[in-house]
This record gives structure tokens, sequence and C-alpha cells, in this order.
């Protein structure tokens, strides 16, 4: 039996991947509502955190969006799920990169998530998250190292057979 969840999820993710934070908003309300009515708590958790990056990046409720993604990533933390403390953290780090003050923050954000990827072998996850940390990067002015993670992230893509985003 297929589950409900798999396309509102997958949906959601694959519009953030695309930088399209409304249609992610819509798939994840409706994965939400899926998730509470089938008492799903580890995936109500990945789609909350997916749902709070999708508000925040639409500008709407910046700070409780962040809030409700810092919820996320402690109930991840105390399921003990590395892949999705770190797709939190990934999450977490596109939000505070929009803001001037929360830079260096995204950036550790960034750093802790490539680390849990690194240490489950979930490479398809340390290039997203590499991407995403080499655009925070370059938002902060800080293009020679943008260009490393960049870099980093084409070789890793490469090996896996992955099509580059040149």
């Amino acid at each position: 039996m297929e589950d409900p969840l798999d396309d509102c999820g997958a949906l959601g993710v694959a519009d953030i991947l695309r930088a399209q934070p409304s249609a992610a908003r819509s798939a994840f309300e409706r994965a939400r509502d899926v998730a509470q009515a089938a008492s799903a708590a580890p995936w109500r958790n990945r789609v909350l955190g997916g749902l709070s990056w999708s508000r925040a990046m639409l500008g709407d409720a910046g700070a409780d969006a962040l809030a409700d993604l810092d919820r996320a990533l402690e109930t991840a933390r105390q399921m003990r799920d590395p892949y999705d403390e770190g797709t939190l953290l990934m999450l977490r780090g596109m939000i505070r990169t929009r803001s001037g003050e929360t830079r260096a923050a995204a950036i550790a954000d960034f750093a802790a998530a490539k680390e849990l990827f690194t240490a489950i072998g979930a490479r398809p996850a340390i290039i997203r998250t590499l991407r995403a940390w080499a655009g925070a990067l370059d938002t902060a002015g800080r293009g020679d190292e943008a260009s490393e993670r960049r870099h980093e992230a084409d070789t890793l893509a490469a090996e896996l057979g992955i099509a580059s985003k040149a």
C-alpha cells in the first residue's frame, strides 16, 4: 500500500529544491494534515520543518516560522534522527541567510548539516547542503568560499552521476 505522505512530502521537498516556496507550502500543508490524521509523528516533524521554510521564504511570519523549525529540530534530536536533524539545519540555514544578523549562524547550520550527512553517508543530501551553503556564502560576500563549496558539491555530484547545477 502506498503511503499518502510520500506524494505530498516529496512534492514539498522538490519545491524546496526548485526554490518554489509557494508550491512547497501547499504541499507541506496537505502533508501536515495527513500526518496529523495518521499520527505519523516522525514524518510530521519533517513536514513542519518544510512548512516553516516555505512560510519564512514567503515572508510570512519569519520569526514564528523559525521558532517552529527550531521545535522540529529539537524533536529530531530527541528522536536521534540525524537525517531529519541535518535537513532541518539546512532549512534553518536557508532562512537565516535572508538576514544579515543571522548569516554567521546560517553558515554554522550548513556546516553542522554537512557533518551529520557525512556521518551517515547521505551524499545527495551533502550536495544539496553544499549548494545551499554556497548561496549563503555568496550572499555574505564570501565568493571564494562559495566557489569552494560549489566545487565540492559538483565533484561529489559527478562521482554520483548527478547533474551539476553550473
